[in-house]
């Protein structure tokens, strides 16, 4: 073999080892993106959990807030029955912003729900809920334009909502409220743990008993 062979081979065979170095090295980096990109993945994952189970808190701390305003107010009309006067006028007028609210919670809460379990709160449950508030405002407009004495279909309209509002109070009283900034409880919230079950109960309760 000439010396110029010895050469080429000698320079080759130096080039081998170079070669699988950087190969090394362009693999742990791109093992190293993959894994960072891959945590970021996760965290991302992670964080759109923890929001979605900090929406399903706050929708419950406000139905549970503005159920037990409504609920003292359908109460004080119960009571008023036949002595109407400008106060039982502005609290009705009150309670339809009221219910506006906790209609709004309530379908917000379906529309989490059914991201979770597409079966679940669709165009059904969500046109009962619309119909039901409906009804309930219908009432209360009613109630705050009569400015006479209480009908007793308005009467009755008025023990049938203090009865549903006791119901879905229970069903929102049984949510742990205690689970509130606990990132675990969050992602369990997120996945429909702890909570469905109880939004499930309230869609059997606002239901217009004609449409049934």
């Amino acid at each position: 073999m000439s010396e110029q062979m010895k050469k080429v081979k000698g320079q080759e065979q130096g080039k081998k080892p170079i070669a699988i170095a950087v190969t090394l090295v362009l693999l742990v980096i791109s093992l190293i993106f993959v894994i960072l990109f891959a945590s970021k993945n996760i965290a991302y994952k992670q964080e759109l959990q923890v929001n979605t189970g900090e929406d399903v808190v706050e929708h419950f701390k406000q139905l549970d807030r503005k159920l037990d305003y409504l609920e003292s107010n359908i109460s004080l009309l119960i009571d008023k029955g036949g002595n109407w006067d400008e106060a039982a006028a502005l609290t009705s007028s009150h309670s339809r912003v009221l219910l506006q609210d906790v209609s709004e919670h309530i379908e917000a809460l379906y529309a989490i729900g059914n991201s979770i379990e597409s079966e679940k709160f669709g165009p059904e449950s969500k046109m009962q809920l619309e119909m039901w508030h409906v009804a309930q405002d219908e009432l209360m407009m009613n109630l705050a334009e009569s400015g006479k004495l209480m009908h007793k279909d308005h009467y009755s309209g008025l023990q049938l909502l203090q009865g549903q509002i006791d119901q879905i109070q229970a069903a929102v009283g049984r949510f742990n409220f205690k689970m509130e900034g606990v990132k675990n409880a969050m992602i369990r919230l997120s996945a429909g743990f702890d909570w469905i079950e109880y939004v499930e109960e309230i869609s059997e309760v606002v239901i217009v008993e004609d449409a049934q």
